[in-house]
Order: C-alpha cells, then sequence, then structure tokens
C-alpha cells in the first residue's frame, strides 16, 4: 500500500530505482513507455476506470464509477452519479458512456472472479502444506 504521504527517503530511493532502470539505454525505455501509455486504457482496469471518469466530466456529470471500484481520479468521498444515471435510465449519459460502462462492468466481474479463484488456490495451497505438515509429524511421531 502507498503511503499517503511520501517521505524524502522514499522519493530519493524511487528516483534511483527510475535511474537504474532507465539504465544505459534510455531509447529503450522510451519506446517501453510509449508502448504501455498506448495500452494502458484499452487492456487495463485502472485505464479504464480513467475514461469513464473522463467521458462523465465531458457529459457535465458526476463520474459514473461505484465507489466499491475506486476511482483513481476521484476523491474518497467524493459524490458519484446515481444508479439511474449510471443504468441509462435518465437519459443523461450518452450511448458512449454508457457502453462504457457496460464494458466495464463485464470485466470487473472478471476481475472479481479471478480474483477469488487466486485466493482460493492459495488457501488451498495452504491448506495442502498444512495436511502434509501433519502427516510427516504423525510418522516421526509413530517412528
Amino acid at each position: 500500500m502507498i503511503p499517503q504521504r511520501s517521505s524524502p527517503d522514499l522519493l530519493a530511493k524511487s528516483w534511483q530505482s527510475f535511474v537504474e532502470r532507465i539504465g544505459s539505454k534510455p531509447e529503450k525505455w522510451l519506446r517501453n513507455l510509449r508502448d504501455h501509455k498506448t495500452h494502458f486504457p484499452e487492456y487495463s482496469l485502472d485505464g479504464a476506470k480513467v475514461r469513464i471518469h473522463l467521458q462523465s466530466i465531458r457529459e457535465s456529470i458526476r463520474c459514473c464509477l461505484r465507489q466499491e471500484h475506486k476511482c483513481p481520479m476521484c476523491y474518497g468521498d467524493s459524490p458519484r452519479a446515481s444508479g439511474a444515471t449510471r443504468k441509462g435510465e435518465n437519459g443523461r449519459i450518452s450511448s458512449e458512456l454508457y457502453f462504457m460502462m457496460r464494458r466495464f462492468q463485464h470485466r470487473w466481474k472478471e476481475h472479481v472472479t479471478e480474483c477469488k479463484a487466486a485466493a482460493d488456490l492459495a488457501k488451498l495451497g495452504e491448506d495442502c502444506a498444512e495436511l502434509y505438515l501433519a502427516q510427516v509429524d504423525q510418522v516421526w511421531i509413530e517412528e
């Protein structure tokens, strides 16, 4: 988790890491940055969130992301668009924003499903390790 305020030491450490990454090949680093900048809005959830936020502002309405989605552009306590607005029920949003929201909701559900599956897999790994260690302990006790 990122601290609320970065200390000078943390900033210096980050800068040093940045300088090391660029290294002796700044052209390669810049090309990589441009590639990421091109793909970020399209292929990442945070990029989709930023696009939805900006489109909401262009349409002069509150951010259409739900509080649980944690818009990277909004403050935590910023008011959000109502459910009726997000669903397009009151005619305040464009079809473009409506379909952006629909695509995002689909991707969000996939993301939540993947996170749950990863957590279940990690839990299963822990349970298997505990079971194995319990069996080893039992063999050791019997000997």
